[in-house]
């Protein structure tokens, strides 16, 4: 069964288009997601289909840009790995490591990631890993070097 996924708007509501026919109706996602985030849907159509409702606060791109990661620990030596950014936001980022790594949720890291925009900004930020899937690996800033926030934001300006 197809596992559609619906972006709830600032004020609620979200838009589900059916696959099947295009079909599209606005919903009251808040009151919906107070009871199940996936749902299933019947179209007019007779087509059914599950809808995964997703929150956010802000804003995430999607990206593709190549980037380091070190794990910080008490141990000063512990060297920069390369990582992979699928998508990134003003409060965090999901990466995937091209080799096993032994990061844990709650540990922190240093990020290095190397912008895609005119002024080839380097984002260097400190951050909590929050949820890891084998090598994907979302994590949520703590602390930015000076100037890399405001750089941040302007990279993800539409």
């Amino acid at each position: 069964m197809t596992k559609l996924k619906v972006f709830v708007a600032q004020d609620g509501q979200a838009t589900i288009v059916c696959p099947q026919c295009g079909s599209a109706r606005r919903v009251d996602a808040l009151s919906i997601v107070q009871h199940n985030k996936n749902v299933r849907v019947r179209c007019a159509c007779g087509h059914s289909f599950r809808v995964s409702f997703e929150i956010r606060k802000t804003y995430r791109k999607s990206t593709f840009i190549f980037g380091e990661y070190q794990k910080k620990t008490k141990e000063s030596n512990i060297p920069f790995r390369q990582m992979i950014v699928l998508d990134i936001s003003q409060h965090g980022c999901r990466f995937q490591t091209p080799l096993a790594h032994d990061l844990q949720v709650g540990d922190l890291v240093r990020l290095e990631i190397p912008l895609t925009d005119a002024r080839r900004s380097l984002v260097k930020a400190t951050a909590e890993v929050r949820r890891i899937d084998g090598k994907n690996v979302g994590v949520a800033f703590v602390d930015f070097d000076s100037g890399c926030e405001k750089a941040l934001s302007f990279f993800l300006l539409p």
